[in-house]
């Protein structure tokens, strides 16, 4: 008896995914989107603390590191139930929602407070105001598009005063 070994082709998933339905296709493209803004907001906050260089205490920096991956952890989930209820699949996720936002002030206030007291360089404050772009996505999911930029436009708002209290500008 011969065995056949499955080739391994490497276009297969595009070829997948071109047979899929358009609805199929919309739907595989967000949920990828959602999860690849996941994994950007982690590398971004890695970024973020090995380009503070060397000689920075560890205890801040693992603290960012804590604090930004809890964010991009509930950042996935939020988006994912937002999608779900967007669609007419699920319940408005609100808790997640609230925890996100809370998430979210936490990690500009830490941010503003390790600026503040010099445990973070200056040079990684613009870092505070990209930080809050990760809410806008979710923010949008969850809430009707004038209460969602509203909450979007208020964390931007709030990482320039955090990046300004924490002695920037």
């Amino acid at each position: 008896m011969t065995r056949r070994w499955p080739t391994l082709e490497p276009l297969a998933p595009v070829h997948r995914f071109r047979r899929s339905s358009g609805g199929v296709r919309f739907h595989q493209y967000t949920r990828w989107a959602i999860y690849f803004f996941a994994v950007m907001e982690v590398g971004l906050i890695l970024l973020w603390v090995v380009g503070m260089g060397p000689g920075v205490d560890p205890l801040p920096a693992a603290l960012l590191l804590v604090v930004g991956g809890a964010h991009a952890a509930v950042n996935l989930m939020l988006s994912r139930d937002g999608l779900n209820h967007y669609l007419g699949h699920g319940p408005r996720p609100d808790r997640l929602f609230a925890l996100f936002a809370v998430l979210t002030l936490l990690g500009l206030l830490v941010g503003a407070g390790l600026l503040r007291t010099g445990a973070l360089p200056t040079n990684s404050a613009p870092a505070m105001v990209w930080f809050p772009m990760f809410f806008a996505g979710p923010a949008l999911l969850v809430r009707p598009v004038a209460v969602g930029s509203a909450w979007s436009a208020a964390a931007v708002g709030t990482a320039v005063l955090a990046a300004s209290a924490g002695g920037v500008g």
